[in-house]
């Protein structure tokens, strides 16, 4: 007799349970000797799938042979055997829970579910007495045993600390150049963060002396160029924010950048992912000879820029970190390729993605120069934002700020800061591709 808990079934009912669907598709009725079996209706066979630390774990694979032996004698043999051991199995449900390990006959290891039981359905006894013959309802029946839940949870967070964030990227462009200076938000809060008012800041070049004071606008502080760009390349440049009676500082070089040399368009035609034929933009630019310069290569199609967390584009001399030592060459393939040509997914068909530029789309490309731990710091962005998704999270890097270059002057402050001041030099071009540009990127492919 098989004694259902109501919290689990024992390895016993898993065994009984095995013999059964064993009895049933091999033709063999519980107890018989091997001689006395009938032809198989079905055939069962076990695959070994995977060894986890020396344990067996299997899949099922069914394979149905019809016959002209499956008889009604079977059907009444299998329906005597279940009222006679699996009476206490009627009228229940079962739900896996945590896995088991069980010892089989042939003396392996197999992991399998605990059950807990739970009454009121008749699915059990009504599909094993009555329509377990056919191969379609069993695995309906194993589906329902085997499935697991989904619950939606809203999850309530405590209260974090508020940070000072100073997000201070100054730039070489002939153009307002800003400070954004605010407080972090809860997580779940998505309303655009507002400005920390009152605040002193100014950046000075600590080669020649010459100060940059920032006023303070509606969401911002900011500095109008009036003809000159902002600073000297090599010079050193400390940035100093006071906030609530507290100074922050920071520092950076302001580094070179190469110029773009040209752009050119290579045709592809359709394939698994772009249903037409379409083309790749490619910009070409070379680094300068001298080991330790840092770029963000920034893109836009027509003029929208090209920002999701996959298409951040930095480059350390010619390659994309300094373990490669490609040095005073033009760029790798992909740090002049890859990122500036945006695979966007295709709203009307699934599974395929829109063509990166066709005949009319422009591209245009912006070089900025970062130091060392500017690019640092982006690096850690990019594990940031760029996440894995779904099931991957669970091994993914720790949500986390990334390091900041920002310290109080106050060797004894507690307050918590975070952000980054990075001064760049800018360099930059443009191409559209127009039809006698695309008609000789095809020809050259031919």
């Amino acid at each position: 007799m098989i004694t259902v808990n109501k919290n689990n079934v024992n390895a016993t009912y898993r065994k009984f349970f095995e013999e059964i669907t064993r009895w049933y598709f091999e033709g063999m009725e519980v107890g018989k000797p091997k001689s006395e079996v009938r032809p198989p209706s079905l055939k069962l066979r076990r695959v070994k799938s995977r060894e986890v630390e020396g344990r067996s774990s299997y899949n099922t694979k069914f394979h149905k042979e019809h016959t002209k032996e499956h008889t009604k004698e079977h059907k009444e043999n299998l329906c005597e055997t279940l009222r006679k051991n699996s009476a206490n199995l009627c009228g229940k449900t079962f739900q896996r829970s945590r896995p088991t390990l069980v010892k089989t006959e042939d003396g392996k290891n197999l992991e399998v579910g605990s059950w807990e039981s739970e009454a009121g359905s008749q699915i059990v006894e009504n599909s094993l007495r009555a329509s377990v013959f056919g191969l379609p309802t069993l695995l309906v029946i194993l589906t329902v045993l085997f499935s697991a839940c989904e619950t939606t949870i809203y999850p309530e967070l405590e209260p974090a600390k508020e940070i000072i964030v100073v997000d201070a990227w100054v730039d070489q462009k002939i153009e307002r150049q800003e400070i954004k200076i605010t407080r972090s938000q809860p997580y779940f809060e998505d309303s655009y963060p507002s400005k920390i008012p009152n605040a002193e800041v100014f950046i000075e070049d600590l080669d020649d002396g010459t100060t940059y004071e920032f006023e303070e606008g509606s969401s911002s502080y900011f500095w109008d160029p009036v003809s000159e760009p902002f600073g000297i390349i090599g010079h050193e440049y400390r940035l100093t924010v006071t906030v609530e009676g507290e100074t922050f500082e920071a520092y950076s070089r302001l580094g070179r950048v190469p110029p773009i040399d040209s752009f050119r368009f290579n045709y592809k035609e359709e394939d698994l992912i772009v249903k037409q034929d379409y083309y790749m933009a490619e910009f070409i630019a070379s680094d300068p000879a001298g080991v330790g310069d840092a770029y963000w290569i920034k893109a836009w199609k027509n003029g929208v820029y090209l920002g999701k967390p996959s298409e951040l584009n930095m480059a350390y001399d010619a390659g994309f970190s300094s373990g490669q030592s490609i040095d005073g060459e033009v760029f790798i393939i992909p740090i002049r390729q890859e990122f500036i040509n945006p695979f966007d997914e295709d709203p009307e068909n699934d599974n395929e993605y829109l063509p990166p530029y066709l005949v009319g789309d422009s591209v245009y490309v912006e070089i900025h120069s970062l130091d060392q731990q500017a690019f640092d710091f982006l690096y850690g962005v990019y594990f940031q934002i760029d996440r894995p998704g779904g099931f991957a999270e669970l091994f993914a890097m720790p949500l986390a700020n990334s390091l900041t270059n920002l310290e109080s002057t106050n060797e004894n402050s507690t307050t918590d800061i975070a952000g980054f001041f990075n001064i760049a030099a800018v360099s930059s071009a443009g191409k559209k591709l127009t039809q006698e540009m695309a008609d000789e990127a095809k020809r050259i492919s031919e």
